[in-house]
């Protein structure tokens, strides 16, 4: 009976042992990619090889999976898996590895079915594998994590890098200059501007990507801004071509190549990458020309912006390679109206001891005009406030400001809201100007008016109400701007 005993004790061990010879041991090695894109949803990853280790007996039928550090798989699989995992496996004879119905994108992992008696040295490489970096990686080196079932790892190789760096893949928007329109007459000081998306590491700006320039409003009404249908860019080291596009991400049909109130976006694709695009950091340079379809007079003071964003979108399609998460770059303002002011300097005011000093400022937009006047143009009736600055000598730093659009309204000759309108005077004194203000009830100093309308004409008057009285014209100060004076610019 003992004899018997060990007779089958003798065969079990000898079948676990026959199973435990069959289990194969991989190595892994892998070849990351450089540089992937923070907003990206088809980042592709590094490769990753298995090659079953020399004195290695053969494989029990198992399995290996692959965990890609929380990112979902955006490749075309499963329903085309030879985008992913390579068939031409070699030494796996006539049953390959392959891929596992239990394999999910969300998130991605990938499990690979490993068939039994593979020998030492059988190789294969899962390959063509893309991420949604976008949402779940925000820095490198990325890993991928790796177990098996029914074989084994070499020791300290089951996790191994697929990417080195992920990086953002627009590292500035900026433009040269701003188109500045004067608000009276329309006219654009300067024109045209380029506006510059400088990509954020090498090899970023890969073959398809699209940048999309947004407005972030609309520009007055009847502007357009026109850019080009092709951009070459024109370096010592690079020749990338890009193309006008849509926001599917082709560049078929015939794409907007205008932004105005009606179309807030264009978008360009890249089409031809420079020869050497892995060694240079390139810039896409776009110049912007604004163009008036019709003008209306005085034309609304505002500012636009713009971003800038990898295009197409992951909304938009599922099918492009590459394709991205919305994020904006900027913005940047490549348009502002300039609105036209007068300022007007009282080189000496006082109030104290008696003297009070009187100030009258006309808005004369309204005038015969120049039938009447002989002039080349009669003045643009407009309504707007005046800004009053108080420089007390010996003060620091900058001194208190009024504003006529202040309440409660002080002084005469403004409507209801504080704007001084077209043909009318606004009258005060510096002693009431200076109560609205709460500033000291004496001072001695100079004023600067400054109006946001054109044409502003005035008069200050020191006296003592009994005894003295000495009237002067404000001086005109012909190159103060509201950028000098924000008060005014606010109104």
């Amino acid at each position: 009976m003992k004899a018997k005993t060990l007779l089958v004790a003798a065969l079990i061990f000898l079948c676990f042992s026959a199973a435990a010879l069959a289990q194969g041991t991989f190595q892994v090695g892998s070849s990351p990619v450089t540089t992937v894109v923070k907003t990206g949803d088809t980042e592709k990853a590094g490769d990753i090889t298995f090659t079953l280790v020399p004195g290695s007996a053969s494989t029990n039928a198992g399995t290996i999976s692959i965990y890609y550090a929380g990112a979902n798989i955006t490749s075309a699989y499963p329903t085309n898996a030879a985008n992913i995992f390579v068939p031409a496996a070699t030494g796996f004879s006539a049953t390959p590895p392959t891929i596992n119905a239990g394999t999910t994108q969300t998130p991605g992992l990938i499990i690979v079915n490993i068939p039994a008696g593979v020998v030492a040295g059988s190789t294969f490489t899962v390959t063509g594998v893309r991420l949604q970096i976008s949402g779940a990686i925000t820095t490198g080196p990325v890993n991928a994590s790796i177990t098996t079932v029914a074989n084994a790892i070499v020791s300290g190789e089951t996790s191994v890098t697929i990417i080195n760096q992920v990086a953002d893949g627009i590292a500035s928007f900026t433009n040269d200059q701003i188109i500045k329109v004067n608000n009276l007459t329309g006219a654009l000081s300067s024109n045209p501007s380029t506006v510059s998306i400088k990509e954020g590491a090498l090899n970023s700006f890969g073959m398809g990507t699209g940048i999309r320039i947004n407005l972030t409003s609309a520009p007055p009404t009847g502007l357009t801004f026109t850019v080009p249908a092709t951009i070459t860019e024109s370096c010592t080291s690079c020749s990338s071509m890009w193309q006008i596009g849509n926001s599917t991400g082709t560049t078929t049909g015939t794409p907007s190549t205008t932004l105005s109130a009606s179309n807030l976006s264009v978008y360009y694709y890249l089409v031809t990458p420079s020869a050497n695009a892995d060694q240079v950091i390139d810039t896409l340079a776009v110049p912007v020309t604004a163009v008036w379809s019709t003008l209306t007079t005085p034309v609304a003071i505002v500012s636009v912006a713009a971003q800038a964003s990898l295009a197409p979108f992951d909304t938009v399609t599922t099918t492009n390679i590459p394709r991205y998460t919305e994020k904006e770059v900027g913005p940047i303002t490549i348009l502002t109206v300039t609105q036209n002011v007068t300022a007007l300097l009282i080189p000496y005011a006082t109030v104290g001891s008696g003297f009070d000093t009187g100030i009258a400022i006309a808005n004369t937009t309204v005038d015969p005009g120049a039938a009447v006047m002989g002039t080349a143009s009669a003045a643009l009736p407009q309504n707007g406030t005046i800004a009053f600055y108080f420089f007390p000598q010996g003060t620091t730093p900058r001194p208190t400001t009024f504003v006529t659009s202040n309440f409660p309204l002080i002084g005469s000759g403004q409507s209801a809201n504080g704007t001084v309108i077209a043909g009318s005077t606004y009258v005060v004194l510096l002693s009431q100007l200076l109560a609205a203000v709460s500033a000291p009830s004496t001072f001695n100093g100079y004023i600067i008016a400054v109006t946001n309308f054109t044409n502003a004409h005035g008069i200050f008057v020191l006296s003592n109400f009994t005894s003295f009285g000495q009237s002067a014209l404000m001086l005109a100060l012909t190159d103060r701007t509201p950028a000098v004076f924000p008060e005014i610019a606010r109104e």
